[in-house]
């Protein structure tokens, strides 16, 4: 017996296609100055999101568009449910920020070998994307794009990229550092035997 049928498949793409026109929907309001849609769909996440974060407000909309639900529903869910296992958080960064920034100009370094330029240019070149989009404004892509674009040369860009991703990695170990009981770990070879040595603890406990 065949389980996709001509039926299911023409109410797939009519699924499909709502949910598109949905999103469509989303991204007009959005463009439009609008917040989460009404106040009234959500009004607990329209308080909450600044007007001036349109990816905060674009992905309130998706969620909403494609769930039917709003975000603050779906968070709500979640808190209730709860998990049914314990967490274990476990963090492993170098204590020396000089070392870190070292770390992170060789990561970027890695990555233009690897093709970074060439990735970049081969989306732009399709033709669908613009340089306001979340996708392209992501540390490394936004850099290498501006560079395609003309707006300045390698180093610079080299320089930018570098940059931007030390400030998005001092705000990572903000957010760490205010995480309620994180697990730091040693930069170094015992770490991994640490980690084991903590989840062993974390298991046996009742």
């Amino acid at each position: 017996m065949r389980i996709t049928t001509a039926n299911s498949f023409a109410t797939a793409v009519d699924n499909l296609q709502q949910r598109q026109q949905d999103l469509q929907l989303a991204q007009d309001r959005l463009t439009s100055g609008k917040r989460v849609a009404r106040a009234s769909d959500d009004p607990a996440a329209a308080a909450r999101i600044h007007p001036n974060d349109p990816q905060r407000i674009q992905r309130a909309l998706e969620i909403h568009a494609l769930s039917g639900q709003t975000m603050t529903e779906l968070l709500a869910a979640g808190q209730t449910a709860g998990l049914a296992y314990r967490l274990l958080k476990l963090v492993r960064a170098p204590a020396d920020r000089t070392i870190l920034h070292a770390r992170i100009e060789q990561r970027f370094r890695a990555m233009l070998e690897l093709g970074l330029v060439g990735e970049v240019e081969s989306l732009w070149n399709r033709g669908d994307l613009t340089p306001d989009l979340p996708s392209m404004r992501c540390v490394g892509y936004r850099q290498v794009l501006s560079y395609l674009l003309g707006e300045y040369g390698e180093d610079e860009m080299r320089y930018r990229a570098v940059v931007a991703t030390r400030q998005l990695a001092k705000r990572q170990m903000t957010w760490l550092r205010a995480e309620a009981s994180c697990r730091w770990l040693a930069d170094d070879d015992a770490a991994l035997d640490e980690a084991l040595r903590a989840i062993g603890a974390a298991r046996s406990f009742p």
